[in-house]
C-alpha cells in the first residue's frame, strides 16, 4: 500500500458522504470498527471483570452507533476531522461504561468487590476506571498533542501518514508524540 492512500481513500469517502452517498458512510464505519476493535481489546485484556457488563463487541457496537448518529448530522470536511470526530466517540463510550460500572459496584458489598490495581507509569491503564480516566485525559490535552494522539492511538496510522496528514514534519509530530505520552504519565504519578 503506497503511502497515504488510507488517508486518500477515507478523504475520498468523506467526499462522497458529504455528496449524500450512503454507502461512503457504511465504509467510513467499517474502517473505524478495526480500530476501535484494538482499543477495546487492549482495554479488556487486562479488566476480567468487565466480562459480565459489556463484551468488547459491545463496546465497538456502542462506538459505532455514536459514530453513525454522529455522521448523520456532521459532515467532516476533513481525514483529521474524521479521526477527531471517531476518538471522541469511543471516549464516550469508554466513559459510559466506566460510569455504569461503577454505579454497580455501589451497589454491591464492599468485601465482594475486587481491588482495582494500582497503576505504575509505564503500563497501560489496569481497570476500567483507569482506563475512563485516561480517555478523560486525552481529551483534555493541548489540540496539537490531542491530535497527534487520535491519529496515533485511535486512527492507527503511521507517523509519516499522519504528519502528512496535519502538514508536519514527521520530526514535529515525534515531539507532539513523546510531548502527549509525557503528559500522560504526568497525570498518571499524580493518580
Amino acid at each position: 500500500m503506497p503511502p497515504f492512500s488510507r488517508s486518500t481513500h477515507i478523504q475520498k469517502l468523506l467526499n462522497e458522504h458529504a455528496a449524500g452517498m450512503p454507502t461512503a458512510r457504511a465504509a467510513l464505519l467499517e474502517y473505524t470498527l478495526e480500530r476501535f476493535r484494538v482499543v477495546a481489546k487492549r482495554m479488556f485484556r487486562q479488566e476480567k471483570s468487565l466480562h459480565s457488563l459489556d463484551q468488547t463487541d459491545d463496546v465497538i457496537q456502542k462506538g459505532l452507533i455514536r459514530l453513525h448518529k454522529a455522521l448523520e448530522t456532521v459532515k467532516p470536511t476533513d481525514v483529521r476531522a474524521f479521526f477527531g470526530l471517531a476518538a471522541r466517540q469511543i471516549r464516550f463510550v469508554i466513559a459510559d461504561l466506566a460510569e455504569q460500572f461503577h454505579a454497580r459496584q455501589q451497589n454491591i458489598s464492599i468485601h465482594s468487590v475486587p481491588e482495582i490495581a494500582v497503576h505504575r507509569p509505564g503500563q497501560e491503564p489496569g481497570s476500567l476506571l483507569e482506563w475512563a480516566e485516561f480517555h478523560d485525559v486525552v481529551e483534555r490535552l493541548p489540540d496539537e498533542e490531542r491530535e497527534a494522539f487520535d491519529l496515533l492511538f485511535y486512527g492507527g496510522m503511521e507517523q509519516h501518514e499522519a504528519a502528512a496528514l496535519l502538514g508536519i514534519s514527521e520530526r514535529t509530530l515525534r515531539r507532539r508524540w513523546q510531548s502527549s505520552k509525557l503528559m500522560l504519565a504526568e497525570w498518571w504519578k499524580k493518580s
